[in-house]
This record gives C-alpha cells, structure tokens and sequence, in this order.
C-alpha cells in the first residue's frame, strides 16, 4: 500500500494559497503545484480547504486563465561563447519551443564544470541544427545522427527517411 496521497494541479501557480498547503511539483517546476498527504487525518483536517481549492482550480479552468511562463532564460557563458562562433546553432536554438529551449539551458547549467558544460552543448549542437526529434524504432537514435538513413523505413518512426545536412 502506498504511503502518501497528491492532489495535483495544472495551473497550482494562479490559486490563493491562504492555508499554505500547495508546493510545487518539481524543484524546476513552474507551473504545477500539489498538495500531499501523507495519512487520512491530514485529508480530513484539510477537507473544507481542498474543496475550496478545487473550486477555485475549476473557477480558473472554466475562465480560460492561462500561465504566464517567463521566457528570460539566464544562458550559461559557454552557451553564449557558442553563439558568439557559430550563428547557425543560435538561430537554430532560438527556433526551438520555449520549453526545450529552457530542457536544453537546464540540462547544460546542471554540469558544475565549464568543460562538461561545453561537452553537453558540443553533443546538443546536431540535435538542436537539425532539429529532428522523432527517433528511429529500429536503430533507436535520431535518424539524422545516422552516417545514412535508415535502412529498414517501415519501421522508422520518422518516415520517410532523412538524412542531415549537418553530417
């Protein structure tokens, strides 16, 4: 039996949080918040508020509110130095959705050295220039980062098949 209860919500960032029960989902996380329980008597003591919780959640959902998400991502040196030489990778990182744009600059800070830093954006750089991101079920990679396409297409994931320029 598990030992704990969550009660998630999408848009946890636009509810009044007077009783100070919602935390976010993640440590990275934005938008979502949760509630957690960890036995029946928290449930119980914390009832009259949960409804108003989801009465409010239902309130905003049927308003249409949406999340304002701050795109003022804060880029790691090594990342900018990159843009500085190669104005290709930039415009092809800036072509990418918000949220892979901020996946990639999360991936890249995590690393606490600059050399693993500049190896995450080194091995991001194909991916991000191509910007193929269905991958192949046969050879399960990216079938731009194959020497040539894919040999067995029907079972590509990404077909038809293609091969990069970037090679």
């Amino acid at each position: 039996m598990v030992g704990f209860l969550l009660l998630l919500f999408f848009k946890g960032a636009l509810l009044k949080d007077p009783d100070d029960l919602l935390a976010p989902q993640g440590l990275t996380s934005i938008v979502g918040y949760r509630i957690g329980f960890t036995n029946v008597e928290g449930v119980l003591t914390a009832a009259i508020s949960i409804k108003d919780y989801v009465q409010e959640a239902v309130e905003i959902e049927k308003a249409g509110v949406k999340v304002e998400v701050p795109n003022d991502f804060k880029y790691p040196g090594e990342l900018t130095e990159k843009f500085d030489s190669d104005p290709d990778y930039q415009t092809a990182f800036n072509s990418l959705s918000p949220g892979r744009q901020r996946g990639c600059i999360m991936h890249f800070s995590d690393a606490q050295q600059s050399k693993k830093r500049t190896a995450r954006i080194e091995r991001c750089r194909q991916k991000n220039l191509c910007r193929e991101r269905t991958t192949c079920a046969v050879i399960r990679r990216y079938p731009c980062r194959s020497s040539d396409m894919c040999s067995r297409p029907r079972n590509c994931l990404a077909f038809p098949p293609m091969s990069c320029r970037y090679n």
